[in-house]
């Protein structure tokens, strides 16, 4: 899968897809805590303010985003989101 479940359903929950970034919006630490664990040493997840997060790839490339665009869903506003078949 191109993207950790968690991490795909948390984004999809709450994240922004339409930037050139991965952002996710939530007051729960827990939420962030996890997705640094699914991205390992390939991503970081850095604060922007209190509630607002972004990952970012540690090398040239991102995987979380090079994940959403292999699945379609990068540059999709809330409304167009859906859940891949694969998941």
């Amino acid at each position: 899968m191109p993207v950790d479940p968690y991490v795909l359903g948390a984004l999809l929950a709450n994240g922004g897809l339409t930037s050139s970034g991965v952002r996710i919006t939530t007051p729960y630490t827990e939420v962030i805590d996890q997705i640094r664990l699914a991205v390992g040493q390939q991503g970081a997840v850095n604060s922007y303010d209190r509630l607002t997060y972004g990952v970012i790839g540690v090398m040239s490339v991102n995987p979380v985003l090079a994940g959403l665009r292999a699945l379609g869903l990068h540059g999709l506003k809330s409304e167009h989101k859906f859940i891949p078949s694969q998941y």
